[in-house]
Formats: C-alpha cells, sequence, structure tokens
C-alpha cells in the first residue's frame, strides 16, 4: 500500500481526531468577560496570587510556566508528545538530548527543563491521586508574549476528563508586582465523568491552589515570596 493510500488516509484521520480539542471555543481561557459571561455549558473561575516583584521575577516566572514547572512540581507528571520541525518530526526529549549532552529531560533532576512551549504543541499530563492516575491529553492553544504578561493556555483532547480549557498567565502589574493568574472554563468529558464530578472538582480546586503556592514559595531563590 503506497504512503497516500487509504492506509495512509486512516492513519491521518486517526491523528486529527487524537488532536482535536473537545470544546470550544479555543482560546476562550484568555476573553476579558470568561468568568461574567462563559461560554454556554461550562462552569468558570479565576484564582490569582501575588508571586513577588520586579521584571527579573516576571521574566523568569514566564519561562519556568512555559516549560510546566509549575505542573511538574505539584506532581504532574508531564509527558510531551511529537512536535513537528521544519525537517522531521522529533519528539521534545530527543530535541533535548540534542541540545543538553547529559541527556533528556528528567523531571526528578532538578534544573533540566522542557523546550519552551509553543502553541500547538501536544503533552499527556499523568494525574496521580488516591492511588490512581488519570492520563489528561492537553494542546497548548496559545501562548502570550506580552510586555507586562506571558504565560500559555490549554485545551483539553479526547481521553481527558474534562472538556475545556485552563490558562496559566503571568502578570507584572504597574504596581510592580508580579502575580499568577490561572483562568479556566470546564464541563464533565462524558456521562461517567459527570457522576465523578464532584471529585474532579474538588481535585481541580486543590490543585489550582497549589500551583499558585509553588510559585509564591518560588521557583527560583530570586523568584521573591507572597511578600515580596
Amino acid at each position: 500500500m503506497t504512503a497516500d493510500g487509504p492506509g495512509s488516509a486512516h492513519a491521518a484521520r486517526a491523528g486529527a481526531d487524537r488532536d482535536a480539542l473537545t470544546y470550544a471555543p479555543e482560546g476562550g481561557s484568555l476573553a476579558p468577560d470568561l468568568v461574567t459571561a462563559p461560554p454556554a455549558g461550562y462552569r468558570a473561575r479565576q484564582d490569582a496570587a501575588r508571586i513577588g516583584r520586579g521584571r527579573a521575577c516576571h521574566d523568569r516566572t514566564v519561562d519556568a510556566v512555559l516549560r510546566w514547572e509549575i505542573q511538574e512540581r505539584v506532581g504532574i507528571r508531564v509527558e510531551p508528545e511529537v512536535r513537528e520541525t521544519q525537517d522531521h518530526r522529533e519528539t521534545q526529549d530527543h530535541r533535548e538530548a540534542r541540545e543538553d549532552p547529559d541527556g533528556p529531560h528528567d523531571p526528578s533532576r532538578p534544573g533540566r527543563p522542557h523546550p519552551r512551549l509553543r502553541a500547538g504543541d501536544r503533552a499527556v499530563l499523568h494525574i496521580r491521586a488516591y492511588g490512581v492516575t488519570t492520563h489528561a491529553p492537553v494542546r497548548a492553544v496559545r501562548v502570550v508574549d506580552e510586555e507586562t504578561r506571558g504565560g500559555f493556555a490549554y485545551g483539553t483532547r479526547r481521553g481527558h476528563p474534562e472538556s475545556g480549557e485552563v490558562a496559566f498567565l503571568v502578570e507584572h502589574r504597574p504596581d510592580d508586582t508580579v502575580w499568577l493568574v490561572v483562568r479556566s472554563f470546564s464541563r464533565p468529558a462524558n456521562r461517567l465523568w459527570a457522576l465523578l464530578w464532584p471529585f474532579v472538582q474538588w481535585k481541580s480546586r486543590r490543585t489550582t491552589a497549589r500551583y499558585l503556592r509553588v510559585l509564591a514559595g518560588g521557583i527560583d531563590p530570586t523568584l521573591g515570596t507572597m511578600g515580596g
């Protein structure tokens, strides 16, 4: 069978289905009126914490957020999927191995971040609770790179227990303080998860609180603290 025959077409469709987002609108977590006017059928929330002060704090925190550091620091294992390049397809770990002679990313070893996220990058988040690991496929739908705000938003893909989007934004405010803002809208992905929804929401709230605390404590000693 040729590379462009039925088998290839089927594989392409399967890949597209696997990559497809399970909600709309894409980028909705960045809408200014998200909390007051969430997408129909979804619940929205916004949480924020002051994490430091100054331009250096902002820049370093944005870099950490774009490398999945806060997820991994709260115990979520991030498994990046294949990233497209101009020349060929490669895993992000293989790319990191070429750039770093010590080998690929290992979350258990400090100071070895993932490559910075780009819009379109895909990953599976492995979230463990009560002895059970949930595998949550996501795709980065927006990367924010502004003078006083940076971060990214990811959307849920097929297999994720939730349907929706989460944005992680680092804001450098006029008073020179730096804040992490987590904005999201979500609903159960299917009937099974609807039955478990109270637990999923409870776990989500706890995880968000940990995101805010881990950054307030500082990814790097130079980032500052809540009282910074």
